[in-house]
Order: structure tokens, then sequence, then C-alpha cells
């Protein structure tokens, strides 16, 4: 059954006491492009998690957050670096000098300057650090891919709704076009009369032409071809493998087909039933979007 790309999962870890929450958010997008917020500690693990997003979630726009619960950040103390800060202040003495400046060197002066407060370093046990987060973060892409199912299963009865109607009304458009051909055939027996009247008329001659213009109107090629394709895009929304592209694929060879049936055809009756088909299509394109 295919999934759709939208969705929201979330999991929980518990690391040293304390709750690591982990969310997930997806929506559709042409390629897997995954931005993770992470807390500090869990910095060193960025690509390996993206490894593990993706090999469940290959397309879409995911966004991934995790922290600690009731911390903006990780459960570092900060610290000063004291000789950093000496060695600052003493070269904005010399450069306050050297420049005269008048200006007091002041705390907001050294601050400025990176790495003066930080966080303290701690020792963390880094391959339990990565299991509790891969925990969390499994949880978390379980509850995603729940909901992807869920919203792919509606997504494939409204599809399936909707190659119905495009099946019915090409069976619809098929019927229509013998009694289309005959009365086009008909109309330039009587125009070609009308035209030669009084001048004897060569009947194989103008049979030929008739036979060939039925031969280039003919449309049974391209129903058969777009009846060819509905079923294998009806067979792929089964399918366990990720879809949305090659949906997206079959959606334009049937768009085109259909597109050459009202071009050739040249009959009002048919060129309402393939407005009618090119309405349906348009609809599913838009499903197909969000198809992973």
């Amino acid at each position: 059954m295919v999934k759709s790309m939208t969705g929201y999962g979330r999991g929980e870890a518990m690391l040293e006491g304390k709750k690591i929450n982990t969310e997930i958010k997806s929506v559709n997008h042409r390629f897997c492009d995954i931005t993770l917020k992470l807390p500090r500690r869990f910095s060193l693990f960025e690509a390996d998690l993206k490894k593990l997003i993706s090999s469940h979630a290959p397309r879409g726009k995911i966004d991934v957050t995790v922290q600690f619960e009731n911390s903006l950040d990780d459960t570092s103390n900060l610290t000063i670096n004291l000789p950093l800060a000496k060695t600052l202040y003493g070269l904005l003495g010399t450069l306050k000098k050297e420049l005269a400046l008048a200006d007091d060197i002041s705390l907001s002066n050294i601050l400025a300057f990176k790495d003066i407060v930080s966080p303290e370093k701690e020792n963390h046990e880094s391959q339990n650090d990565w299991e509790t987060l891969r925990a969390s973060c499994v949880q978390a892409v379980e509850a995603l891919q729940h909901m992807q199912e869920t919203e792919g299963r509606e997504t494939v009865n409204d599809l399936r709704s909707r190659l119905g109607t495009i099946k019915q009304v090409l069976n619809t458009v098929e019927s229509l076009f013998p009694r289309s051909l005959a009365e086009r055939q008909q109309t330039v027996r009587d125009r070609v009369k009308k035209l030669c009247e009084g001048v004897a008329v060569d009947e194989s001659r103008m049979i030929q032409e008739i036979a060939l213009m039925a031969d280039k109107s003919d449309i049974s090629e391209e129903l058969l071809r777009a009846k060819s394709h509905l079923k294998q895009f009806d067979e792929w929304l089964d399918t366990s493998e990720p879809a949305g592209r090659k949906l997206d694929f079959l959606l334009q060879e049937i768009n085109r087909e259909v597109n050459t049936v009202g071009s050739k055809a040249s009959d009002a009756a048919i060129s309402l039933n393939v407005v009618l088909i090119k309405n349906e299509l348009e609809k599913i394109r838009e499903q197909v979007q969000n198809i992973l």
C-alpha cells in the first residue's frame, strides 16, 4: 500500500534520568530533505540520524527536533575561559593605547569574542547516547509511518474511485467513436459530391481517401494504451515500495494519450468526455504529488 508523504511522529526515551523527546514532521517534496535540530550533546550523531531517517523515508521535507524535556539544551554547565579572557583584555588594552582610543574596555567587549563563556565539556558514553537517541527516533519514525499509511489508504481509495470514473468515460468514448467516424465519412462524401456536382467522381479514389482519413482518425491504439496505463497505475497502488514517481510518470503518459484522442477524434461529444477525463487526471495529479 502506498504511503503519503505528510505525517507526524513523536518518540521518547530516558537518558541519565532525563526524558528525550523526538518529533518528526514530514510534508511532500521531490527529494529527501532532512533538517535536524539537536541538543549540542547529540551533534556528533547528525549523519547517523539522517541515515536512519532516510532509510525509512526516502522522500519528503522532514523536520526533526530532539530535545531534553523541560530544558532548552542539554545538561551541560557553563564555564569561563579565564586565560583567554585575560589575553583578550591585554590585547584590547594594547589596541586602545596604540590607537589612542578614549573608550574604556568593558565586559561586553570581551564577551563579544567566541568561547569566552561556553558549555562545560562532560564525559559521556557515546554508545549509550546513540542507542538512547536512536530508540527515541525509531519510535517517532514508526509513529510517522503509521500516520502516512493511514493517509495513504484514504488517498488510494480516492484514486481508485477516480480511476473507475476515467475507465467508464473511456468506454463511453470507445462506444461513440464508430458513430463519429461514420458521420465524418458521410460528411466527406457529401462535400465531395457537392463540390464536384456535374463532374464524374472516381468512387474508388474517394474510398481510398476516406479510408486514409479513417486511419488517421483512428483512436483505438490510444484508448488501448490509456487503459493499459490505468491498469498498471491501479497495480502500483498496492506496492509496498515507494511509487510516487512511477505514478507521476504513468499519469503523464495517460494524459498524453487522452490529448491525442481529443485531437484525432474531432467530435464534440468525444471532446466533452476528454475534458471530463482531464479534470479527473488533474485531481489525481494533485494527490500523487503527496505520495511517497
